[in-house]
Order: C-alpha cells, then sequence, then structure tokens
C-alpha cells in the first residue's frame, strides 16, 4: 500500500519471464572495475573483424558451424531491470536510520543525478550543491524530505520529471558519503540501517532499495579456477573507532543508471562501489562508454550481416551465371543435334534423289523423247492434256517410266503439273 496525500494507491509489479539480456554498457561497466576495459574492447574489436574477414574470404565451413563462434555473445544479465517509462518522477532518497531522525551534524549519506546526453557529455549534477538553484533539466535536491502524515522516513532526496527530458539519455543514480571523522558522539552501529530507496516521487512507490551497510567495495572479477578469497571486499572505515582517526577517503555507491532506449525509460541496477580517490576521471569516463556502447553491438550486427548478404548474393550469382551456362549449353548442344539430323535428313534427299534420278536415268531416255525437254525447262507453265512421247522400242517399262516421268516432272515443276 503507497501512501498519498489524496488518495491510496495499490502498484503491481510483473516479473518478466523472458531473462534480459546483458547490455554492451553494463559489460564494459564491469570491465571498468576489472581494470580490462581497454583488453576486452580491443579483443572484441579484433573478433569482429576476424569473423567478418572469414565472411568475405568464405572460409565457413557448413559442416562445422561451431568452429568460428559469434564475436558477439549475449548471457543473461546479473542486474535488476525494470520498465519504468511510466513513472513520471523519479527520485532517489536516502536515509541514515529509517526509524530515527539523527542529529543534523550526523548527515552522512547524499543522493546524486548525474545527467547526460546522447554525445556522452555530462549536462548537470543535481546534488546539495542545487539546491534552490534553477537546473537546466529541473532536477531538484530536497535537504529535508520526511514526513511522518505520509510516513516517508527518507533524509535527503533528487528527483527529475521523466516526461519533461528531450536530450537526456542516461541518468547515473548516485550516492557519496561524508567524512564525519570530527564529529562527536558517532556510535560504532550508528549507521546500520542506513539505505536508499529508488521510488516514484508522485506516488512515493518504491522500485528499489538496499540496505548500504551490505554493499561492499567492487573488487575485480577474480580469474577462473581462483577462489572467491582472492578478491575479497576491503572492510569499511568506520569513523566511529578510535580516537585519533584522521580524514578518510569516503565511498561512491553507484546504485545504477536510467537509460533511454527504443523511446522508453529502463533502470538497470548495479550497486557498485569505490573509493572517490580510485577513478578520478570515473564520471567523464561512463559517458564516453555509454556513448561508445550505446548502438555499439547492433552497429556489428549489421555490418555482419551486410557482409553476409554480399556473400549470399554473390554465391546466388555464380550459382545463376552456372545455371545460365548449362542451360545455354545444353541448348547448344540440341541445337547441333538438330542441325545434324536436318544435314542427315538433307544427305539421305540427296542420296534418294541421285538414286532416283539413276534410275530415271536409266529407264528414260530423254533423247527419244520429244517435247519432254521443252516440258522440264519450263516452257510452258500449265500443260493441259497428254504430253506424247516416243518410246524406243525394247528399252522402256512402261509402268515405271510413267511413274518415274510423273516424279521428274513433279520434283521440277511442283504444282506446275497435273497428273
Amino acid at each position: 500500500m503507497i501512501e498519498n496525500p489524496n488518495k491510496r494507491i495499490v502498484n503491481f509489479m510483473f516479473v518478466n519471464p523472458f531473462p534480459v539480456k546483458l547490455n554492451e554498457f553494463s559489460k564494459r561497466l564491469r570491465k571498468l572495475f576489472d581494470n580490462k576495459l581497454t583488453e576486452y574492447v580491443t579483443s572484441t574489436e579484433e573478433r569482429i573483424n576476424e569473423y567478418i574477414a572469414k565472411i568475405r574470404n568464405d572460409e565457413f565451413d557448413e559442416d562445422e558451424p561451431d568452429q568460428t563462434p559469434y564475436p558477439l555473445t549475449y548471457t543473461d544479465t546479473p542486474h535488476l531491470t525494470i520498465d519504468i517509462t511510466s513513472v513520471k518522477m523519479l527520485a532517489l532518497a536516502t536515509a541514515d536510520d529509517p526509524f530515527f531522525k539523527l542529529p543534523p551534524q550526523h548527515k552522512k549519506y547524499f543522493p546524486e543525478l548525474v545527467i547526460y546526453n546522447k554525445n556522452g557529455e555530462i549536462i548537470e549534477t543535481i546534488d546539495e550543491q542545487k539546491l534552490n538553484v534553477e537546473t537546466i533539466t529541473n532536477g531538484t535536491f530536497e535537504p529535508e524530505c520526511r514526513d511522518l502524515k505520509l510516513k516517508l522516513n527518507d533524509d535527503r532526496r533528487v528527483s527529475i520529471n521523466l516526461l519533461k527530458q528531450k536530450e537526456v539519455q542516461m541518468i547515473l543514480l548516485v550516492i557519496k558519503s561524508k567524512d564525519l571523522y570530527q564529529q562527536e558522539n558517532l556510535n560504532a552501529d550508528q549507521f546500520d540501517r542506513a539505505q536508499f530507496r529508488l521510488l516514484d516521487a508522485s506516488t512515493n512507490q518504491t522500485l528499489d532499495t538496499a540496505l548500504i551497510k551490505d554493499m561492499k567495495i567492487t573488487m575485480p572479477t577474480p580469474p577462473e579456477g581462483e577462489g572467491e578469497e582472492e578478491a575479497q571486499p576491503e572492510p569499511e572505515v568506520d569513523e566511529g573507532e578510535g580516537d585519533d582517526k584522521g580524514p578518510q577517503t569516503q565511498n561512491v555507491i553507484v546504485v545504477g543508471r536510467v537509460f533511454m532506449e527504443n523511446g522508453r525509460w529502463i533502470y538497470e541496477q548495479y550497486n557498485y562501489m569505490f573509493k572517490q580517490d580510485k577513478y578520478p576521471d570515473f564520471f567523464q569516463s561512463i559517458g564516453k562508454i555509454e556513448s561508445e556502447s550505446r548502438d555499439y553491438c547492433s552497429n556489428a550486427e549489421a555490418k555482419i550481416k551486410e557482409e553476409e548478404n554480399i556473400l549470399k548474393d554473390s554465391k546466388e550469382a555464380a550459382i545463376q551465371a552456372a545455371a545460365t551456362k548449362a542451360a545455354n549449353k545444353k541448348k547448344n548442344k540440341k541445337g547441333d543435334k538438330k542441325r545434324k539430323n536436318e544435314d542427315k535428313n538433307k544427305i539421305e534427299e540427296k542420296v534418294e534423289d541421285e538414286k532416283e534420278a539413276e534410275e530415271l536415268d536409266e529407264g528414260v531416255d530423254i533423247d527419244y523423247m520429244p517435247g519432254f525437254k521443252s516440258v522440264l525447262d519450263g516452257v510452258h507453265t500449265t500443260i493441259f492434256g497428254p504430253v506424247n512421247l516416243e518410246l524406243k522400242e525394247g528399252k522402256w517399262n512402261k509402268e515405271k517410266t510413267e511413274e518415274l516421268i510423273k516424279k521428274k516432272m513433279k520434283k521440277e515443276l511442283g504444282n506446275k503439273i497435273n497428273n
């Protein structure tokens, strides 16, 4: 149940059944704490370039697809991830002790918002320095926000209206601790209940919360095969122990970030902690990491896909050219066969004609057929009536001669002769 000045609101949060994949920014942020960011970026670029080179050279073996693994990996994220697009006013609050209001001089934990544009540049930081100051993003800092009526147990709060942000790409949620070594009457367990809350300031709905004492200094990830004892968190410095404590380097806690992705605001939890002097340019580096990693995977995938399409088109063109060549060869072969058949038919016809001519020469003596030559020479286009031929006795087979004469005349004169 969420308290509100005018109404009571019940909010539900649904668990996404589909695991969220670890994004490139989160990978690089972890590598930053591992002191391996440059090495990681270089090795990833080399894997992508090698993969693209193999595509261009068509070196992939289809029978062994796992021989060259895909250069980009997508494992499930270990970070809590929430879509908070419906949240209008987002706030990060801290309480030194949510059950008791501590003395004013014992203020320990202060929330901050570091706001970045799409180029990875810091637009501004909303912290205690912005108290009663007009800000670029209309963010606000509240030094006192406890409210007994609304049961608000937060001490300090920074907030920003997400609906009004047009140039903002990312908001880093940060908590910084104050050095209280000069303060008296500090107990060893005075801040054991200190906590932070990420909340919807319009409804006071808590989106994320944790005890600050449960957070440890973020150490480099131990190499594979080594035990966890190799990377034990360094102990917290307690201002209440000892009488001659001097100034101590304080902690910076990166609770998480809120970033714009495909038109939606996404919250990603980290809870990383480090000493202030460990990374002097941390916040500038984070902006650069965000701008370089935002579209890194999608651009790399698009480049790989483009090379795959080029190779695919090249293979399809080669297959098409081979098919066309084979079809032309088959067509030419078929044409050669047809021409051979035609030549064969012509030869057969010629042989047949020569045979018929020989038979005609053997059976017909044109010299003893007056008028026959004139008919064959086409003197008369059309012959009406019988043609009288004088046959030489003893050399004629009458029936055969008539048949051969008709064939000869038909061949020579075509449709100019009637039987």
